[in-house]
């Protein structure tokens, strides 16, 4: 699996796109390598407090290339995401401004 630079100020771009090429190819593998990168950007913590994933090793099988994670919890990663995302981007935003 290789690890993928994301731009933290479109993660919904990235995550669409992702799970476009997986419906394209029929590959989920490629969706939980984007959302697996995010996660490793952000903390996984951060991540599992967000989503409300009951336990650490869920988070990390379901993103793992070998997990077949249900897609309840694929869908609360990537809410999960994007909300810390945006909300990281607004800090950095009134910071600037």
């Amino acid at each position: 699996m290789n690890k993928i630079y994301i731009n933290p100020h479109d993660p919904l771009a990235i995550i669409t796109a992702a799970f476009q090429d997986s419906l394209i190819e029929d590959d989920p593998s490629i969706l939980q390598a984007a959302l697996k990168s995010y996660a490793d950007q952000i903390g996984m913590s951060s991540l599992i407090k967000e989503s409300g994933i009951k336990s650490r090793s869920s988070a990390y099988k379901s993103l793992a290339s070998s997990g077949s994670p249900k897609w309840e919890t694929i869908v609360k990663i990537a809410h999960s995401i994007i909300q810390i995302a945006r909300a990281c981007h607004q800090i950095v935003k009134n910071v600037i401004l």
